[in-house]
């Protein structure tokens, strides 16, 4: 009898706290839909929910550079800035892209700006925007 009890509320506990314990999971905002692509240019991307409390930004280094970078976790309200810094031989310097947070559903991408004040969209390419719950 005791067992059957404890049971059930070990059972409707894990029912109550189990929509709690889902939010805790990532949820993927944004996919870029273009991720072979050689550039992307400055731009509003829309994200899938506003339901999120803070987000990160996983970017590929640049198109010759395929490794990635990650945001960190940003706080919902929040812009951040993409960073790419060349250091191998003879080549120095670095990249960034700055992200402006427009509203709960959408993040700006600006162009980047490299070491000498140009423009490289190769670089700094966002490949997904996952966001968390606290």
């Amino acid at each position: 009898m005791i067992n059957e009890k404890l049971n059930k509320d070990i059972l409707e506990l894990i029912d109550e706290n189990s929509s709690k314990i889902n939010n805790l999971k990532p949820k993927i905002l944004w996919i870029n839909p273009n991720q072979s692509s050689s550039s992307f240019s400055a731009q509003n991307v829309s994200l899938n929910t506003d339901d999120y409390d803070y987000y990160e930004i996983i970017y590929m280094f640049s198109t010759t550079n395929t490794n990635c970078g990650s945001t960190g976790k940003i706080l919902k309200g929040k812009g951040t800035m993409l960073v790419f810094i060349i250091n191998t031989g003879e080549i120095h310097g670095n990249t960034t892209r700055n992200v402006n947070y427009n509203n709960a559903t959408q993040l700006g991408f600006e162009s980047t700006i490299t070491e000498a004040g140009g423009t490289s969209n190769n670089r700094c390419i966002p490949l997904y925007i996952i966001g968390y719950k606290f």
